[in-house]
């Protein structure tokens, strides 16, 4: 009721995260945010600094969508809400800005595509539409063209760490999942149904080959990128390769301790 009349709600966790449950209930919110802050000096950057980003919405309603013959959508990574059957990409119901840096630089989200072409025509158009603050409806939209693009072509080095990180995510969850599905009954008591347990960190020979194939090509787009920040990614796969077991042993002290 709060904001049909145009009072909004902004929700500050201190010293703990929201789960995916109640984040979703605050974005179908018109006007609503939420923070995380784990230190006082976040706090004080978020209530004095960034304040005025935090509790003014720019637009409501917003959506995106692709409109293309020639083109279907696979995947679509940054956005849990997309419908890849209708093409819709995103969809938030408050859309807030971000605050810039000392460069004028703005730490924003990406949305990528991964698209199979299914025409001879290679053009697809993105379609947003959103409504002001004052209730007034506005549309625009861009034409894409893929023609004469190179195998690999990165438009910036913020796409091509967009890229980098959705292929690194899909890495990881893929050796998560394919070492749970191995781990049999042994990793099935673990599993609840809003989250999973710590179990003992394993790897097979096939996931080691895989995670040391990427650490290399990570290397290689760290260097392109000129991030040292992603080096982080490549202690954790260093930690997995030289930390973790084989499903065998521990289903051997498991079936050891449940005879």
């Amino acid at each position: 009721s709060a904001a049909t009349s145009h009072i909004h709600s902004t929700f500050i966790g201190i010293g703990l995260a929201f789960n995916s449950d109640l984040i979703n209930r605050i974005a179908k919110i018109r006007g609503a945010n939420y923070f995380s802050v784990q230190s006082a000096s976040e706090f004080k950057e978020r209530m004095d600094d960034n304040f005025k980003y935090m509790v003014c919405p720019l637009v409501y309603n917003l959506s995106l969508r692709m409109v293309s013959t020639g083109y279907q959508i696979e995947k679509v990574y940054g956005s849990p809400d997309s419908n890849i059957a209708n093409g819709e990409l995103m969809k938030v119901s408050c859309l807030f800005p971000s605050p810039t840096n000392e460069d004028n630089e703005t730490k924003g989200g990406l949305i990528l595509l991964r698209l199979r072409k299914t025409g001879h025509t290679g053009d697809l158009k993105l379609v947003v539409n959103y409504e002001m603050n004052d209730g007034f409806a506005c549309s625009s939209e861009a034409k894409v063209a893929f023609e004469g693009a190179e195998t690999e072509f990165y438009d910036n080095t913020g796409i091509r760490k967009g890229i980098l990180l959705a292929r690194y995510a899909e890495l990881m969850q893929g050796w998560i999942s394919s070492e749970r599905r191995a781990g049999g009954e042994m990793y099935a008591r673990h599993c609840g149904i809003w989250e999973n347990e710590a179990v003992k960190l394993v790897a097979s020979e096939e996931n080691r080959a895989v995670l040391r194939s990427f650490k290399n090509h990570l290397a290689s787009e760290i260097a392109q990128i000129n991030d040292q920040s992603l080096n982080r990614e490549i202690t954790l796969i260093d930690k997995i390769l030289s930390s973790s077991g084989y499903i065998a042993q521990y289903k051997q002290e498991y079936d050891s301790a449940n005879m």
